[in-house]
């Protein structure tokens, strides 16, 4: 079984174990609105903010919130992930950035059910991504048939390819033409 394959399968499983509270949280609020503030806080039903974001300042997650929930009727009527990610991003905000605009429009999404239908590429994604292929990245997403075989697998959707490859880009060693291998110093693991 190859690298890639290995971490798929521990990230579903730990998916399963641990799904995304944030995630569920925002999915499971009565309203639109309730949803968009829980999002833009980064915070779950027990008030503590996602990793992700736990080093923005709270001030600026509630500048952040005051500015999206003003953008409600437009987030209402989005249509694609793409769409609900560019008003986000259109939020701007000091101390915020492509990541926390990448988590809130998925959190958003989830109540929405409006989910990426590409990967989005955030600085770990695209350190992850380029590892894996071996080469720069200049896009701003990648399709999945971009990627190896491996990533083909319907179980998997897109938001998850972006946080598989966010965590492979902290794998110490390098994943060699997106063949699956991983080149240690000492030799390759399949």
């Amino acid at each position: 079984m190859n690298f890639l394959k290995l971490q798929i399968d521990h990230f579903l499983e730990s998916k399963s174990r641990n799904p995304d509270s944030w995630l569920i949280h925002c999915a499971n609020q009565p309203n639109l609105r309730d949803a968009i503030a829980f999002a833009a806080l980064a915070e779950n039903h027990l008030g503590k903010r996602h990793p992700h974001q736990y080093r923005r300042q709270k001030t600026a997650l509630e500048k952040f919130a005051g500015l999206l929930l003003g953008q409600s009727d437009g987030i209402s009527k989005a249509e694609s992930f793409h769409e609900l990610l560019n008003i986000v991003g259109d939020c701007k905000v000091p101390d915020i950035g492509s990541l926390t605009f990448y988590d809130t429009a998925t959190r958003i999404g989830a109540y929405l059910k409006i989910f990426p239908e590409k990967i989005y590429l955030h600085t770990g994604t695209r350190l992850g991504a380029e590892k894996l292929l071996g080469r720069k990245i200049k896009t701003a997403t990648l399709e999945r048939y971009e990627l190896p075989a491996v990533f083909q697998n319907p179980r998997i959707s897109c938001a998850d390819i972006e946080d598989i490859l966010c965590h492979m880009n902290k794998v110490p060693a390098e994943v060699k033409n997106g063949g699956g291998n991983i080149v240690g110093a000492k030799k390759t693991i399949r």
